[in-house]
């Protein structure tokens, strides 16, 4: 029979008596229930739901913090993690491709980080001196191709420029 480690934290604010899902002692929970889960040898398993009614900065904040403490904790599987309002009342089309992009970006974060002369550019620095100018450098546009950044759904990259 399969065993998953769950962590649910209940906690409510008092002036409301609203449930507040994503606040510091949440992740902390988030953090410690993915250190015994690992300490025990069990697979940890998370949700991401929002207690926020609309799509604005609010769900927006919830979601990146508890998604960061679950990348942060090591978990095995999240579920419910893109979408959700309500504490898991409601679904939103807008919050799904918000979300979605949250976690584009933030499953970059267990990834190695490339240490190599050619990621590091150290060749670059070191043709043009302390007050060049590295950016057009073959060997500069060489290692940029290499490592190309992961490109936005929802943002553009633009400078005003080019707006």
């Amino acid at each position: 029979m399969p065993i998953h480690y769950l962590n649910l934290t209940s906690i409510v604010e008092m002036p409301t008596d609203s449930p507040a899902l994503r606040n510091p002692e949440s992740a902390q929970s988030i953090l410690v229930s993915g250190q015994m889960a690992r300490r025990f040898i069990i697979p940890v398993r998370e949700t991401n739901t929002t207690v926020s009614s609309i799509v604005d900065a609010r769900p927006t904040c919830e979601s990146s913090m508890a998604i960061i403490a679950r990348v942060s904790g090591h978990m095995n599987e999240m579920t419910h993690v893109a979408g959700w309002l309500e504490g898991g009342i409601a679904c939103s089309f807008e919050r799904l491709d918000l979300d979605t992009e949250h976690l584009q970006l933030k499953a970059a974060l267990p990834a190695p980080i490339d240490f190599c002369v050619d990621a590091l550019g150290i060749e670059a620095n070191a043709e043009v001196g302390p007050a060049g100018h590295t950016l057009v450098r073959p060997i500069r546009l060489r290692s940029t191709k290499m490592r190309s950044p992961r490109r936005s759904r929802l943002t553009g990259e633009s400078s005003i420029r080019g707006w």
